[in-house]
C-alpha cells in the first residue's frame, strides 16, 4: 500500500498544524512521516518485542524516514502503524481520525 504526501503537515479540524509535545515539528506542526515514525516505535505498556520485531521495526522506521513523498509499505505494516497510532493517540480523536485518514483517504462518495 501506497501512503502518500507524507511530508504534510498534520493539521487539526480548522486547518491549522497539530503540536503534540515531545513530537518533531516545533511551530510549524508535525509531519505525517513523523507521526508514521513514532507509531513504528510505539508499544502497550509492558509488551516485550523479540529481538527480531524490534529490528523489523527498526527497519520499518528508516525507510519510512528515507522515503521522499511516499512510502510502499506491506498491509501488515500499516497494521503495525494504525496499532502504533492508536496506542499513542487512540485516545485524541482528532489525531487519531486525521492520521487513519491520511494513511487511508476515505474513499469519496458520489452526491445524487
Amino acid at each position: 500500500m501506497i501512503i502518500e504526501n507524507i511530508k504534510a503537515i498534520v493539521s487539526s479540524y480548522d486547518g491549522k498544524p497539530v503540536k503534540i509535545q515531545g513530537m518533531p515539528g516545533g511551530d510549524t506542526g508535525t509531519t505525517l512521516k513523523d507521526f508514521l515514525i513514532a507509531a513504528v516505535n510505539a508499544n502497550k505498556e509492558g509488551e516485550k518485542l523479540s529481538s527480531a520485531e524490534s529490528y523489523q521495526r527498526y527497519q520499518l522506521g528508516l525507510d519510512i524516514y528515507n522515503a521522499k513523498s511516499q512510502v510502499d509499505l506491506e498491509s501488515e505494516d500499516v497494521a503495525l502503524i494504525k496499532e502504533g497510532i492508536h496506542i499513542m493517540f487512540g485516545h485524541v480523536p482528532m489525531v487519531y481520525g486525521k492520521l487513519i485518514d491520511m494513511i487511508e483517504p476515505p474513499k469519496k462518495v458520489k452526491e445524487k
